[in-house]
């Protein structure tokens, strides 16, 4: 990796952290348009900061289940388990949750 790679992917890195100045963009545009390595790290740093950013913001959105949606769902489970005498993890958690009065 030559000085000027090293630099391309600072600033590559640095441009989702910060604003980057007129000269740093331009030295940054005219090294990716030249630098098939470079362009290459450039599309990747950009998946992963949108991927992270998509799991930031879906970590916000968490559905909040109702006591009684909960509910629900394990007897749904229980139903579905019915008669498998495995012992699975799924099958102890279900255990240790008394079956749902029917509402």
């Amino acid at each position: 990796m030559n000085h000027f790679c090293r630099q391309a992917s600072r600033l590559t890195s640095d441009r989702f952290e910060r604003n980057l100045h007129v000269g740093e963009r331009i030295k940054l545009a005219i090294h990716l348009w030249m630098c098939a390595s470079c362009r290459n790290y450039a599309s990747t740093l950009q998946v992963l900061h949108a991927t992270l950013k998509y799991m930031r913001s879906d970590e916000e959105k968490k559905i909040k289940l109702s006591p009684s949606r909960k509910q629900a769902i394990i007897a749904q489970c229980h139903q579905k388990n019915e008669g498998n005498a495995s012992d699975t993890p799924v099958n102890d958690l279900l255990k240790s949750n008394p079956k749902p009065s029917e509402e």
